[in-house]
């Protein structure tokens, strides 16, 4: 008897062409198929499929499209002719995977005409629900250890399948399903520079934001209804600015796998997380001196938000940092903006501005969760110094403290990611385009250090020595 499993979500594909041959012997006639259309009115064939969080799922696969070789496009050139309402306002040349790629374009748009091409795909899953012959199941409750064996067991009940052959229990088998989940690779394998720093979790809320608006008009959140597949993270990889934000994003998106719901973002809230967190910090002083120098050379004081649409001054607009910085005195902003001020005013005046800027903006914030992390009985959240991830000689050890408080467990198959990781990485900084470190000497960076600590003692009351304090991140 023929048995077919399905899915429209690349990711998913990935996984179930993998797994299903361990789940199932040959004779029991279970395959996977990918075209899904060709199952639309056929009641003849029992089908498993396997749904996913439409947002998440979109995410997911947007981001796939930008982190693969651009001549690997998957997308069929059919897909074309599923936007017509994109086609009248956007204006491209080549294909359509390569508008969607290209680095230059915000992303925004690129997102929400990937959605809508999207739906082309995920509306006829709606209609085969409807079918007697068909079961439907969710991507994220099949990967997940705790409802692993009920899925099994509704899909074998489904295709009339007794599990009793010999290494056949449903506690094998979810095994499987974990062992073949930790031989994917992270999203990050061949990260792209077109979304670089951008989680799926911010992708997915991007699209839901989009589905409100006129284009989409609500069709994904009525898709989604009808998969009833929810995802919800079980923890964050997280930091702040200029205290380790890229290092999170390169941690996370390089050493877990979607499966592992590990949410990859910044900005952390003022009190401890619901969910467990790793919060990467830095020495205070090192993240005061590398902001000075980063934003004095002008970098990111015009920011080209990937997801905002426009371009936009951020944090760094005179009025934002003027009515921020009220404790050091300093000449009149006359208009400029922070970055544009650090480059024309000297250096004393300079690094005291910024040193109150990131005191208020991040450092104090990071401080906060330091100090409530201290006071509370639940292990909720755990920190990791920049410091720790960049030494050779420590950053395996912070590496394996952030698996073990993240519950992850690294086989032969996924111990690999670890290693190349810290092959690439430890030792060698993160990222080091992203850094400006080049830009200043020890002694020029000692002597900037000199001044905060001035500048702390005689406006700042020692706030940023407490914030040290609290911390606990060396200098090197």
């Amino acid at each position: 008897m023929l048995r077919m499993v399905t899915t429209v979500d690349r990711r998913a594909a990935q996984v179930l062409l993998e797994l299903i041959p361990r789940l199932w012997l040959p004779e029991h006639g279970v395959h996977f198929v990918n075209d899904t259309t060709t199952f639309g009115s056929d009641d003849s064939v029992p089908l498993v499929e396997v749904g996913r969080n439409v947002y998440e799922s979109i995410a997911n696969n947007f981001l796939s499209l930008n982190v693969d070789d651009r001549h690997k496009c998957w997308l069929p050139e059919s897909a074309s002719s599923l936007t017509p309402t994109w086609r009248t306002s956007v204006r491209w040349n080549g294909t359509l995977c390569d508008y969607l790629t290209q680095a230059d374009i915000n992303a925004r748009p690129r997102l929400a005409l990937f959605a809508e091409v999207a739906l082309g795909w995920l509306t006829p899953g709606m209609e085969r629900r409807e079918s007697k012959r068909t079961l439907h199941v969710c991507y994220e409750s099949l990967v997940d250890p705790g409802n692993c064996q009920d899925v099994l067991r509704r899909m074998d009940d489904f295709f009339s399948i007794a599990r009793a052959w010999p290494g056949s229990t449903y506690e094998h088998a979810c095994w499987q399903v974990q062992d073949v989940l930790s031989n994917q690779p992270p999203m990050a394998t061949k990260f792209s520079s077109r979304l670089k720093g951008i989680a799926v979790a911010q992708l997915a809320s991007t699209v839901m934001q989009l589905d409100t608006e006129a284009v989409l008009d609500g069709r994904l959140a009525r898709v989604q209804r009808a998969t009833g597949c929810s995802f919800v993270m079980r923890a964050r990889v997280t930091s702040v600015h200029k205290m380790g934000m890229v290092a999170a994003s390169e941690l996370g998106q390089s050493l877990y796998i979607p499966e592992d719901r590990i949410n990859i973002g910044n900005n952390p809230a003022k009190h401890l997380m619901p969910i467990p967190t790793v919060l990467l910090i830095r020495n205070v002083i090192n993240s005061i001196v590398s902001g000075y120098v980063y934003h004095k050379a002008g970098i990111e004081c015009y920011h080209q938000g990937i997801l905002a649409g426009q371009q936009v001054e951020r944090l760094w607009k005179e009025s934002a940092w003027n009515t921020t910085v009220t404790f050091v005195p300093h000449p009149p902003s006359a208009g400029r903006n922070l970055c544009r001020y650090l480059a024309t005013t000297s250096e004393i005046e300079g690094i005291a501005v910024y040193a109150e800027f990131a005191l208020r903006k991040f450092i104090t914030r990071v401080a906060n969760i330091a100090a409530q992390q201290s006071n509370s009985t639940g292990a909720r959240i755990l920190l990791i110094c920049l410091e720790e991830v960049t030494d050779p000689k420590r950053c395996r050890g912070a590496l394996q403290r952030m698996d073990n408080f993240l519950n992850i467990t690294r086989g032969a198959a996924r111990q690999p990611l670890l290693d190349a990781y810290m092959k690439y990485r430890c030792g060698n900084g993160i990222d080091p385009g992203h850094s400006k470190s080049h830009l200043i000497d020890d002694s020029g960076r000692d002597q900037l250090a000199e001044a905060i600590r001035l500048v702390d003692s005689r406006y700042l009351g020692g706030r940023l020595v407490a914030a040290q304090a609290s911390l606990k991140c060396g200098a090197k």
